[in-house]
């Protein structure tokens, strides 16, 4: 009996376990697929409102570029422009394109990591998630370095990644609720 009772008491701590793994790496992945989702719709809507930097003067130009968060390479290379409003546009785009790129990195090795912990029906959804951002993100970044322009992946971004997002949301609640 004292056998079976350390066995149950084993397998029991064992469920717990498993059960804060889960969970953990659920809400994990989310963070995650939220960072990637946002910075991805971000660099595909790109809105920038900024003042004309042609028009500044050299002082008054320094002191908004200070307030922004180029490097000081990028900094000097709008400051030497001819066109400063070109290149300022394009940096803040190529910046935008390249952190969605990296969150999506981020979620993917999250997944692969902590994706043991995660049910198969969720690992996939995240998955094929995470590849309609990744098109879309390379569409845009083809897009400012070759000027390719094909925009399906970002126009299905627009159309669908509301519904995608509220999808697996969903299925990420429900799975975290029965995780409790």
């Amino acid at each position: 009996i004292e056998g079976l009772k350390a066995q149950l008491a084993h397998l029991d701590d064992r469920g717990k376990r498993s059960n804060e793994r889960e969970y953990n790496a659920l809400t994990e992945i989310w963070e995650k697929f939220v960072d990637a989702y946002l910075s991805t719709q971000n660099c595909i809507h790109a809105f920038m409102e900024f003042p004309d930097l042609n028009k500044l003067s050299d002082v008054d130009l320094r002191t908004y570029l200070g307030t922004t968060d180029l490097s000081d390479t990028q900094r000097e290379s709008v400051i030497q422009a001819n066109d400063k409003v070109d290149v300022f546009a394009k940096t803040v785009r190529q910046r935008q394109i390249r952190k969605a790129g990296g969150d999506i990195f981020d979620a993917r090795m999250l997944l692969r990591k902590k994706g043991v912990f995660v049910p198969d029906n969720i690992s996939r959804l995240v998955q094929a998630s995470l590849d309609v951002l990744s098109s879309a993100q390379v569409e845009q970044h083809m897009e400012i370095r070759h000027g390719f322009r094909e925009g399906k992946s970002s126009l299905h971004l627009i159309q669908n990644g509301e519904k995608m997002f509220d999808e697996l949301g969903a299925a990420m609640k429900t799975r975290l609720l029965a995780t409790l």
